[in-house]
């Protein structure tokens, strides 16, 4: 067991419910669709969801840049109606981590989903933890999620999600 060396502080809880995670649509052009994606969100909401998973692993997230996925956000809030958006970093860099989920919860996102890095499939116990340590640490005000993807076999340990 290894002992964190931070507090978290104002974090607030999602609504229950359904929170599906969005496929990321693209113009012809590559980037993404800002108003396809608004469409979809609008789809989400008629059916009753509570918020949605945006620039996830689902979503083609991990090929967007740190600024695609915090200008796709800001786009998106406007039209998010009721649902709560949740932003998905999966990125190795720390910063780009941390960047990240400042910006989702300046933008207005409920939540960041935080995966490992897809360079961990072989990391230890201790070495997994003490990435997850150096992203959140200094993180007050950002509600993160820890996300296990399962098709990228990282080992998730107890330690890390107590």
């Amino acid at each position: 067991m290894f002992t964190l060396g931070f507090q978290t502080h104002n974090l607030r809880m999602l609504r229950t419910g359904i929170y599906p995670a969005c496929v990321t649509p693209r113009r012809a052009d590559g980037a993404p669709d800002a108003v396809g994606l608004a469409r979809l969100l609008a789809w989400f909401e008629s059916a009753g969801c509570a918020g949605a998973v945006i620039a996830g692993t689902t979503g083609e997230g991990m090929s967007l840049s740190a600024p695609q996925k915090r200008d796709l956000l800001k786009e998106l809030i406007p039209a998010r109606g009721k649902l709560e958006l949740i932003l998905g970093i999966a990125t190795t860099s720390i910063d780009e981590a941390r960047w990240l989920a400042g910006q989702a919860t300046k933008i207005g996102a409920a939540a960041s989903l935080l995966m490992a890095p897809t360079s961990a499939q072989n990391a230890t116990e201790e070495g997994l933890y003490r990435w997850f340590e150096a992203v959140l640490q200094g993180m007050r005000e950002q509600s993160i999620l820890i996300y296990k993807h399962l098709i990228i076999c990282i080992p998730m340990y107890n330690s890390i999600i107590q």
